[in-house]
Protein backbone atom coordinates (compact mmCIF):
# COMPACT_ATOMS: atom_id res chain seq x y z
CA UNK A 1 0.00 0.00 0.00
CA UNK A 2 1.30 3.30 -0.78
CA UNK A 3 1.85 6.28 1.56
CA UNK A 4 -1.58 8.12 2.83
CA UNK A 5 -2.33 11.47 1.17
CA UNK A 6 -2.69 14.64 3.01
CA UNK A 7 -6.21 15.34 3.53
CA UNK A 8 -6.01 19.43 3.59
CA UNK A 9 -3.72 18.98 0.35
CA UNK A 10 -7.00 16.75 -1.23
CA UNK A 11 -9.49 19.21 -0.16
CA UNK A 12 -7.54 22.43 -1.20
CA UNK A 13 -6.95 20.68 -4.73
CA UNK A 14 -10.37 18.98 -5.01
CA UNK A 15 -12.39 22.22 -3.53
CA UNK A 16 -14.35 20.37 -1.26
CA UNK A 17 -13.98 18.90 2.25
CA UNK A 18 -12.87 15.77 2.41
CA UNK A 19 -14.53 13.20 5.52
CA UNK A 20 -12.68 9.98 5.23
CA UNK A 21 -9.89 8.61 2.67
CA UNK A 22 -9.58 4.81 3.13
CA UNK A 23 -7.82 1.45 1.12
CA UNK A 24 -9.39 0.51 -1.96
CA UNK A 25 -7.59 -1.64 -4.44
CA UNK A 26 -4.09 -1.07 -3.53
CA UNK A 27 -4.70 2.50 -3.55
CA UNK A 28 -6.62 5.05 -2.04
CA UNK A 29 -10.32 6.04 -2.03
CA UNK A 30 -10.78 9.48 -1.25
CA UNK A 31 -14.74 10.64 -0.10
CA UNK A 32 -16.26 14.13 -0.10
CA UNK A 33 -19.05 16.16 0.52
CA UNK A 34 -19.69 16.41 -3.33
CA UNK A 35 -18.07 13.03 -4.52
CA UNK A 36 -15.57 10.27 -4.38
CA UNK A 37 -12.22 10.07 -5.89
CA UNK A 38 -9.35 7.43 -6.48
CA UNK A 39 -5.83 8.72 -5.66
CA UNK A 40 -2.98 7.05 -6.84
CA UNK A 41 0.45 8.62 -6.85
CA UNK A 42 2.12 9.59 -10.24
CA UNK A 43 4.89 8.02 -11.32
CA UNK A 44 5.40 8.95 -14.66
CA UNK A 45 5.03 12.73 -14.58
CA UNK A 46 5.71 13.02 -18.41
CA UNK A 47 3.02 10.10 -19.34
CA UNK A 48 0.57 12.16 -17.12
CA UNK A 49 1.00 15.76 -19.01
CA UNK A 50 0.76 13.70 -22.28
CA UNK A 51 -2.76 11.78 -20.61
CA UNK A 52 -3.85 15.00 -19.22
CA UNK A 53 -4.21 16.52 -22.97
CA UNK A 54 -5.23 13.06 -24.89
CA UNK A 55 -8.03 13.25 -22.23
CA UNK A 56 -9.55 16.19 -23.37
CA UNK A 57 -8.91 15.59 -26.81
CA UNK A 58 -10.84 12.71 -25.82
CA UNK A 59 -13.39 14.29 -24.52
CA UNK A 60 -13.63 17.24 -26.91
CA UNK A 61 -14.58 14.54 -29.74
CA UNK A 62 -17.46 12.70 -27.87
CA UNK A 63 -15.96 10.08 -26.07
CA UNK A 64 -16.90 9.96 -22.28
CA UNK A 65 -16.77 6.30 -20.85
CA UNK A 66 -13.91 6.87 -18.83
CA UNK A 67 -13.50 8.60 -15.28
CA UNK A 68 -12.35 12.36 -15.24
CA UNK A 69 -9.05 12.87 -13.82
CA UNK A 70 -6.64 15.97 -12.37
CA UNK A 71 -3.42 15.87 -10.42
CA UNK A 72 -3.50 17.27 -6.95
CA UNK A 73 0.48 17.41 -6.10
CA UNK A 74 1.81 14.15 -6.40
CA UNK A 75 -1.94 12.60 -6.71
CA UNK A 76 -3.77 11.57 -9.96
CA UNK A 77 -7.22 11.35 -8.82
CA UNK A 78 -9.81 9.75 -10.86
CA UNK A 79 -13.46 10.28 -10.09
CA UNK A 80 -15.16 7.74 -8.71
CA UNK A 81 -17.22 5.16 -11.11
CA UNK A 82 -19.72 3.10 -8.87
CA UNK A 83 -19.91 -0.25 -9.97
CA UNK A 84 -17.76 -3.65 -10.44
CA UNK A 85 -15.23 -5.12 -12.42
CA UNK A 86 -16.62 -7.46 -15.27
CA UNK A 87 -15.47 -10.92 -15.38
CA UNK A 88 -14.65 -12.43 -18.54
CA UNK A 89 -15.83 -15.96 -18.15
CA UNK A 90 -19.49 -13.84 -18.89
CA UNK A 91 -20.05 -14.63 -22.27
CA UNK A 92 -22.65 -11.53 -22.32
CA UNK A 93 -20.47 -8.87 -21.59
CA UNK A 94 -18.00 -9.20 -24.14
CA UNK A 95 -20.34 -7.49 -26.66
CA UNK A 96 -20.68 -3.97 -24.39
CA UNK A 97 -16.87 -4.27 -23.99
CA UNK A 98 -15.99 -4.57 -27.64
CA UNK A 99 -18.28 -2.25 -28.27
CA UNK A 100 -16.70 0.57 -25.98
CA UNK A 101 -13.21 -0.28 -26.57
CA UNK A 102 -13.82 0.02 -30.96
CA UNK A 103 -15.56 3.96 -30.04
CA UNK A 104 -12.20 4.39 -27.83
CA UNK A 105 -10.51 3.74 -30.33
CA UNK A 106 -12.54 5.45 -33.22
CA UNK A 107 -12.40 8.94 -31.63
CA UNK A 108 -8.63 7.78 -30.33
CA UNK A 109 -7.56 8.23 -33.85
CA UNK A 110 -5.31 10.88 -35.24
CA UNK A 111 -5.23 13.11 -32.16
CA UNK A 112 -3.52 16.55 -32.42
CA UNK A 113 -1.08 15.54 -29.00
CA UNK A 114 2.11 15.05 -30.03
CA UNK A 115 3.34 11.49 -28.45
CA UNK A 116 5.96 11.77 -25.54
CA UNK A 117 9.26 12.58 -25.77
CA UNK A 118 10.77 8.77 -24.03
CA UNK A 119 11.38 5.90 -26.12
CA UNK A 120 8.48 4.19 -28.04
CA UNK A 121 7.74 0.64 -26.30
CA UNK A 122 5.36 -0.71 -29.33
CA UNK A 123 3.30 -3.57 -29.75
CA UNK A 124 6.30 -5.43 -31.70
CA UNK A 125 8.70 -4.77 -29.00
CA UNK A 126 6.73 -5.76 -25.96
CA UNK A 127 5.78 -9.27 -27.86
CA UNK A 128 9.93 -9.64 -28.43
CA UNK A 129 10.32 -8.94 -25.03
CA UNK A 130 8.21 -11.81 -23.75
CA UNK A 131 9.64 -14.42 -26.19
CA UNK A 132 12.83 -13.27 -24.84
CA UNK A 133 11.88 -13.05 -20.83
CA UNK A 134 10.43 -16.25 -21.51
CA UNK A 135 13.22 -18.26 -22.97
CA UNK A 136 15.57 -16.60 -20.29
CA UNK A 137 13.20 -19.14 -18.00
CA UNK A 138 13.02 -21.71 -20.18
CA UNK A 139 16.35 -22.20 -20.29
CA UNK A 140 18.15 -21.30 -17.00
CA UNK A 141 15.93 -23.67 -15.04
CA UNK A 142 15.81 -21.61 -11.66
CA UNK A 143 13.94 -22.48 -8.80
CA UNK A 144 10.54 -22.56 -9.62
CA UNK A 145 7.16 -23.63 -7.73
CA UNK A 146 6.79 -26.96 -7.55
CA UNK A 147 3.72 -27.13 -9.43
CA UNK A 148 4.57 -25.25 -11.94
CA UNK A 149 7.79 -27.95 -12.63
CA UNK A 150 5.99 -29.89 -14.97
CA UNK A 151 4.28 -27.38 -17.13
CA UNK A 152 7.07 -25.58 -18.17
CA UNK A 153 9.49 -28.68 -18.87
CA UNK A 154 6.59 -30.19 -20.88
CA UNK A 155 4.81 -27.46 -22.68
CA UNK A 156 7.21 -24.51 -22.10
CA UNK A 157 9.24 -25.71 -25.37
CA UNK A 158 6.08 -26.23 -27.00
CA UNK A 159 4.54 -22.63 -26.15
CA UNK A 160 8.03 -21.18 -27.22
CA UNK A 161 8.26 -22.77 -30.55
CA UNK A 162 4.61 -21.22 -31.14
CA UNK A 163 5.76 -18.05 -30.35
CA UNK A 164 9.23 -17.76 -32.00
CA UNK A 165 7.60 -18.96 -35.19
CA UNK A 166 4.07 -16.36 -34.76
CA UNK A 167 7.08 -13.64 -33.88
CA UNK A 168 8.93 -14.05 -36.99
CA UNK A 169 5.79 -14.00 -39.19
CA UNK A 170 4.38 -11.13 -37.64
CA UNK A 171 7.65 -9.09 -38.44
CA UNK A 172 7.91 -10.59 -41.95
CA UNK A 173 3.84 -9.08 -41.96
CA UNK A 174 5.12 -5.54 -40.75
CA UNK A 175 4.16 -5.75 -37.61
CA UNK A 176 7.44 -3.10 -36.56
CA UNK A 177 6.73 -0.53 -39.27
CA UNK A 178 3.26 -0.91 -38.62
CA UNK A 179 3.45 -0.29 -34.97
CA UNK A 180 5.45 2.60 -35.57
CA UNK A 181 3.37 3.67 -37.94
CA UNK A 182 0.60 4.14 -35.60
CA UNK A 183 2.55 6.06 -32.93
CA UNK A 184 3.38 8.96 -35.87
CA UNK A 185 -0.32 8.75 -36.29
CA UNK A 186 -0.97 9.23 -33.10
CA UNK A 187 -3.45 6.57 -32.67
CA UNK A 188 -4.27 5.65 -29.38
CA UNK A 189 -4.16 2.30 -27.73
CA UNK A 190 -4.92 1.33 -24.03
CA UNK A 191 -3.02 -1.43 -24.19
CA UNK A 192 -3.86 -3.05 -20.60
CA UNK A 193 -7.56 -4.75 -20.90
CA UNK A 194 -7.39 -6.48 -17.94
CA UNK A 195 -10.73 -7.45 -16.77
CA UNK A 196 -10.10 -4.73 -13.35
CA UNK A 197 -9.60 -2.05 -16.06
CA UNK A 198 -13.16 -2.00 -16.44
CA UNK A 199 -16.55 -1.06 -14.62
CA UNK A 200 -20.09 -2.00 -15.37
CA UNK A 201 -22.00 0.64 -13.20
CA UNK A 202 -25.62 -0.09 -12.12
CA UNK A 203 -27.21 0.92 -15.19
CA UNK A 204 -25.01 -1.53 -17.25
CA UNK A 205 -22.90 1.22 -18.83
CA UNK A 206 -19.36 0.00 -19.30
CA UNK A 207 -16.54 2.40 -18.51
CA UNK A 208 -12.63 2.16 -19.35
CA UNK A 209 -10.49 3.45 -16.64
CA UNK A 210 -6.55 3.14 -15.94
CA UNK A 211 -5.07 4.75 -18.56
CA UNK A 212 -1.28 4.40 -17.38
CA UNK A 213 -0.23 2.21 -19.80
CA UNK A 214 -1.95 3.62 -22.85
CA UNK A 215 0.08 4.63 -25.93
CA UNK A 216 0.28 5.53 -29.55
CA UNK A 217 0.78 2.00 -30.73
CA UNK A 218 -1.10 -0.83 -33.11
CA UNK A 219 -4.92 -0.19 -31.73
CA UNK A 220 -5.47 -3.60 -32.94
CA UNK A 221 -3.32 -4.84 -30.21
CA UNK A 222 -6.16 -3.94 -27.88
CA UNK A 223 -8.18 -6.31 -29.61
CA UNK A 224 -6.15 -9.02 -30.00
CA UNK A 225 -5.47 -8.51 -26.08
CA UNK A 226 -8.99 -8.37 -24.85
CA UNK A 227 -10.26 -11.14 -27.35
CA UNK A 228 -7.59 -13.52 -26.26
CA UNK A 229 -8.69 -13.10 -22.43
CA UNK A 230 -12.10 -14.28 -22.75
CA UNK A 231 -11.88 -16.46 -24.70
CA UNK A 232 -9.65 -18.19 -23.21
CA UNK A 233 -11.98 -18.47 -20.29
CA UNK A 234 -14.68 -20.39 -22.82
CA UNK A 235 -12.07 -22.84 -24.44
CA UNK A 236 -12.01 -20.38 -28.08
CA UNK A 237 -15.49 -20.88 -28.79
CA UNK A 238 -15.37 -19.64 -32.77
CA UNK A 239 -18.89 -18.72 -32.38
CA UNK A 240 -18.23 -16.51 -29.25
CA UNK A 241 -15.23 -15.27 -31.54
CA UNK A 242 -17.05 -13.86 -33.99
CA UNK A 243 -19.91 -12.48 -32.05
CA UNK A 244 -17.22 -10.14 -30.45
CA UNK A 245 -15.13 -9.54 -34.02
CA UNK A 246 -18.22 -8.48 -35.19
CA UNK A 247 -19.76 -6.38 -32.22
CA UNK A 248 -16.29 -4.62 -32.97
CA UNK A 249 -16.86 -3.71 -36.38
CA UNK A 250 -20.57 -2.78 -35.71
CA UNK A 251 -18.78 0.43 -34.31
CA UNK A 252 -15.05 0.71 -36.05
CA UNK A 253 -14.47 -1.91 -39.21
CA UNK A 254 -11.73 -3.61 -39.50
CA UNK A 255 -9.09 -2.81 -42.24
CA UNK A 256 -7.93 -6.13 -44.05
CA UNK A 257 -4.27 -5.64 -43.13
CA UNK A 258 -5.98 -5.23 -39.77
CA UNK A 259 -7.57 -8.70 -39.76
CA UNK A 260 -4.36 -10.60 -41.34
CA UNK A 261 -1.90 -9.03 -38.51
CA UNK A 262 -4.51 -10.02 -35.22
CA UNK A 263 -5.57 -13.72 -36.89
CA UNK A 264 -1.43 -14.21 -37.10
CA UNK A 265 -1.56 -12.39 -33.39
CA UNK A 266 -4.19 -15.11 -31.96
CA UNK A 267 -1.18 -17.75 -33.00
CA UNK A 268 1.40 -16.13 -30.03
CA UNK A 269 0.66 -18.21 -26.85
CA UNK A 270 0.10 -14.25 -25.14
CA UNK A 271 -1.54 -16.04 -22.11
CA UNK A 272 0.78 -18.97 -21.12
CA UNK A 273 3.91 -17.07 -21.48
CA UNK A 274 2.16 -13.68 -19.60
CA UNK A 275 1.01 -15.94 -16.47
CA UNK A 276 4.32 -17.99 -16.93
CA UNK A 277 6.59 -15.00 -16.30
CA UNK A 278 4.58 -13.49 -13.98
CA UNK A 279 4.72 -16.14 -11.45
CA UNK A 280 8.78 -16.82 -11.78
CA UNK A 281 8.83 -13.07 -11.36
CA UNK A 282 6.92 -12.95 -8.87
CA UNK A 283 4.97 -9.67 -10.44
CA UNK A 284 2.84 -8.56 -7.90
CA UNK A 285 -1.45 -9.23 -8.75
CA UNK A 286 -0.07 -13.14 -9.60
CA UNK A 287 -0.30 -16.01 -7.25
CA UNK A 288 0.31 -19.61 -6.85
CA UNK A 289 -3.16 -20.41 -6.10
CA UNK A 290 -4.96 -18.61 -8.43
CA UNK A 291 -2.28 -18.52 -11.54
CA UNK A 292 -0.77 -22.06 -11.22
CA UNK A 293 -4.51 -23.49 -12.02
CA UNK A 294 -5.04 -20.90 -14.79
CA UNK A 295 -1.80 -21.68 -16.72
CA UNK A 296 -2.88 -25.45 -16.30
CA UNK A 297 -6.19 -24.75 -18.17
CA UNK A 298 -4.29 -23.15 -21.05
CA UNK A 299 -2.26 -26.15 -21.27
CA UNK A 300 -4.38 -28.54 -21.43
CA UNK A 301 -6.56 -26.20 -23.96
CA UNK A 302 -3.58 -26.65 -26.56
CA UNK A 303 -4.91 -28.58 -29.00
CA UNK A 304 -8.13 -27.00 -29.43
CA UNK A 305 -6.91 -23.34 -29.00
CA UNK A 306 -4.59 -24.43 -31.80
CA UNK A 307 -7.64 -26.08 -33.93
CA UNK A 308 -9.60 -23.23 -32.83
CA UNK A 309 -6.87 -20.27 -34.29
CA UNK A 310 -6.67 -22.35 -37.59
CA UNK A 311 -10.80 -21.80 -37.91
CA UNK A 312 -10.26 -18.20 -37.05
CA UNK A 313 -7.55 -17.75 -39.81
CA UNK A 314 -9.96 -19.29 -41.98
CA UNK A 315 -12.74 -17.43 -40.88
CA UNK A 316 -10.98 -14.05 -41.90
CA UNK A 317 -10.12 -15.41 -45.10
CA UNK A 318 -13.81 -16.57 -46.29
CA UNK A 319 -14.90 -12.84 -45.19
CA UNK A 320 -12.15 -11.23 -47.54
CA UNK A 321 -13.60 -13.50 -50.50
CA UNK A 322 -17.06 -13.00 -49.84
Amino acid sequence: MNFKPNIKQLSLGLQMNISEIKEYRNYWLVIGETGKWVAKPIRDGQHHVWWSDVEQELRNKGFHFFSQSKQVGRWLLSEYIEGECPTYKNREIGIPLMQTLAQFHTHGQKLNTPPTAQAAYLLSDRLFDRLHDFYHHLILREDRPEKLVHLISEYGPIFYQQANETYRTLCALGLPYLALSSRDGHMLSHRDLANHNWIVDRNQQVWLIDFETAEYDLQIGDVWQICSRIMTEHQWDIHLFQELICSYESVKPLKDWETQILACLFRFPNEFLRETIGILEKKAGYNEDQTIPYIEKIASDYPIWLQRVGQINTWFRKRKTQ
